[in-house]
């Protein structure tokens, strides 16, 4: 989701992966698996750089909010009182 989510925000899989410190390879692959698993193209060439299809800006969407929920339940979760353990 995040490398997804990466690449709809830069447009490019350079950008997107000097953004999450990962090779341009690694994020083309990424991007390759998830269009398999979807069994949609999520992205078109346009020049050098990437635009997402409708199903790809559907799911990029929907994992942005997801990647939002989960960084603010883990804020929420990290301003609990630890709970003491062992004996």
């Amino acid at each position: 989701m995040r490398v997804l989510v990466a690449v709809a925000q830069r447009r490019t899989f350079v950008e997107a992966a000097a953004r999450l410190n990962k090779s341009q390879p690694a994020v083309t692959m990424t991007v390759k698996a998830l269009e398999r698993e979807m069994g949609v193209a999520l992205f078109e060439r346009e020049g050098r750089g990437k635009r997402l299809t409708a199903a790809g800006a559907r799911l990029a969407a929907r994992a942005a909010g997801i990647l939002e929920g989960a960084r603010r339940l883990k804020e929420d979760v990290a301003g609990e009182p630890e709970v003491p353990r062992g004996p």
